[in-house]
């Protein structure tokens, strides 16, 4: 499995996968998972940050609940383009990429319209 191994051994099984001519976008797009996964951190705090001043009531409750919501809608959006890139309705690189680009661009424009 492409997620047990280290990255130098999952693009060798890749390019062998490749050169026998067998499906490879499954294990491809969880390879380019594995680069994309630490930036959920990021994605989580500048949420985080810009959830935080959008209600005037249970600062505290109503920030937690929007930041639960949004990382499960992260998730979510995820699994689906995984399994888009699985089947190769997109490219492995979007399925792995693309939930990161689309949070990113949301918590800037919500940094950007935060309340300080």
């Amino acid at each position: 499995s492409v997620e047990e191994v280290n990255t130098n051994d999952a693009k060798i099984y890749i390019e062998h996968l490749k050169r026998v001519g067998l499906p490879y976008n499954e294990e491809l797009s969880v390879y380019y998972k594995k680069f994309a996964f630490p930036c959920i951190v990021f994605i989580v705090v500048f949420l985080s940050i810009g959830l935080s001043g959008k209600s005037r009531k249970n600062v505290l409750l109503i920030s937690l609940s929007l930041s639960v919501c949004s990382a499960v809608l992260f998730y979510v959006m995820q699994m689906m383009t995984m399994l888009l890139a699985k089947f190769g309705y997109i490219s492995p690189f979007m399925g792995a990429w693309f939930p990161v680009f689309f949070f990113i661009i949301i918590s800037i424009v919500l940094l950007r319209y935060a309340r300080t």
